[in-house]
């Protein structure tokens, strides 16, 4: 995988706060220690301090692909599938994650009907208007699933 599909992908992750700035640190510094020509925009990257999000996603920028590749994408629903599967983020906030992949990146129509449809129901099943919660947050694990394996996939593969 290319240093552009590496830094697309960390930048989207931190994005979606799917990964932290301690990790997006780690990435930057272990390609650095692996090859000493490298863009001073990686270096830049590496001094950042991890808690500072913002200024890491802006660093990542110039580093990065312009193309939010549907490997990528796939990846990134591994991440939030895994995290929803642990424990470490609720069904809401994986809605809300996944909805927020919809508004920042151009998704295949079946991903975006798929999202919007599911971010509908939780809403009505909140408020008590129509189905249950615990039905929505299966069909959220169930729409997750296909994507297990997705982030090894690419980053091992680096196929895009």
């Amino acid at each position: 995988m290319t240093l552009p599909q590496q830094a697309a992908f960390h930048r989207a992750a931190l994005l979606l706060g799917l990964t932290t700035g301690d990790a997006v640190i780690a990435w930057a510094d272990s390609i650095i220690a692996r090859d000493d020509e490298q863009p001073s925009a990686l270096l830049d990257l590496a001094m950042i301090p991890p808690h500072d999000l913002s200024e890491l996603r802006h660093a990542l920028e110039p580093i990065a692909t312009r193309v939010d590749s549907p490997d990528m994408l796939r990846a990134l629903f591994d991440i939030a599938r895994r995290n929803l599967q642990n424990g470490e983020r609720s069904s809401a906030d994986t809605i809300t994650v996944l909805s927020q992949a919809r508004s920042f990146f151009k998704l295949p129509d079946d991903y975006s009907v798929a999202i919007q449809t599911l971010a509908n129901d939780h809403m009505l099943a909140v408020a008590g208007l129509r189905g249950e919660v615990a039905d929505v947050e299966a069909g959220v694990a169930a729409w997750l699933a296909q994507f297990e394996g997705a982030e090894d996939s690419f980053l091992q593969n680096g196929t895009h």
